[in-house]
């Protein structure tokens, strides 16, 4: 028998979780048909915070799960989210609440400028809902699709983080793995940010992986994915496989501090034009600038 929790949706409630491995046995539970997909959380006790210090900041609240600690810890102006270590898994302003702080969740929202239309999105690694929250807000006309292995990453998120949850906003518990073989729905756009405590998750270093996210993709669909440099072998074996999947070119931009950020095409690139800035400018996001670091990065025709 899975061990059942129960889940709270706009008024009613569903006994089976939806798409969540049951830790216990390790098999897959798939909701049941009456269950909305979209919107789910776990009823649970609010995290009583103890107020002491952790990571250099103030220690909002935690939860333990099968995978370790999870911390969400106010430094000055910034909400983050850690993994049981310093590192800072995601970060948001709190005034203005909501913006994200990193610098290369800039990149990875630019994917959805760099399709001339998307109208539907999956994420595959959910962290506090920093882009999740920030495409739901500025693209009212976007579908999102979030999955995150770990519910209590669902829950704080969704208490701590202002991550909003409606028809728009479908939040299923899963490994990514696994959605990816559950689903036959394609996207227009699919944004990965698959980490945990040690560093980027073993699976975006398979061939497989990378296989199933272009059959998920409409046509002039894009895949963006946030890596790693400073972990060289995981970096070479996404990269390759990456390259095996969607072949040249794909376009990349780095960050000082390691990250970069791939874009893959199912088909052709798109025109860097006067469109991709207003979508930018839409986004919210630096358009001129980040189209300047394409064009050096990647030796792209303008």
């Amino acid at each position: 028998m899975l061990n059942r929790k129960r889940y709270t949706f706009t008024g009613f409630h569903c006994t089976a979780p939806p798409l969540l491995h049951s830790r216990e046995r390790g098999n897959p539970a798939r909701y049941p048909p009456a269950c909305p997909a979209h919107a789910f959380r776990e009823t649970f006790e609010p995290v009583k915070s103890r107020h002491e210090t952790r990571h250099g900041g103030r220690l909002v609240a935690e939860r333990r799960d099968d995978h370790g600690l999870i911390e969400v810890v106010d430094h000055d102006n910034r909400r983050c989210l850690h993994f049981g270590s310093a590192i800072k898994q995601s970060c948001q302003s709190l005034e203005p609440p909501g913006r994200p702080i990193f610098h290369y969740d800039d990149k990875l929202l630019l994917a959805a400028a760099l399709h001339p239309q998307p109208r539907d999105a999956l994420i595959l690694g959910l962290g506090a809902g920093s882009v999740a929250s920030h495409l739901h807000r500025r693209m009212p006309e976007l579908t999102l699709t979030a999955v995150e292995r770990r519910e209590a990453v669902i829950n704080l998120a969704l208490d701590y983080f202002n991550l909003p949850a409606d028809e728009r906003m479908a939040l299923f518990t899963a490994d990514a793995d696994y959605f990816l073989d559950q689903i036959e729905t394609r996207r227009d756009l699919i944004i990965i940010d698959l980490f945990d405590a040690n560093g980027p998750a073993e699976t975006v270093s398979t061939l497989r992986f990378f296989d199933r996210c272009r059959e998920r993709l409409n046509r002039n669909g894009l895949l963006a994915i946030n890596l790693w440099r400073t972990v060289p072998q995981a970096w070479d074996n996404a990269t390759t496989h990456l390259t095996t999947v969607f072949g040249e070119p794909h376009w990349r931009l780095d960050e000082e501090d390691g990250n970069s950020i791939l874009y893959a095409f199912r088909d052709a690139p798109p025109p860097l034009d006067r469109a991709f800035l207003d979508r930018c400018r839409k986004l919210g996001l630096p358009g001129k600038a980040l189209r300047r670091s394409l064009l050096r990065r990647n030796a792209i025709q303008s």
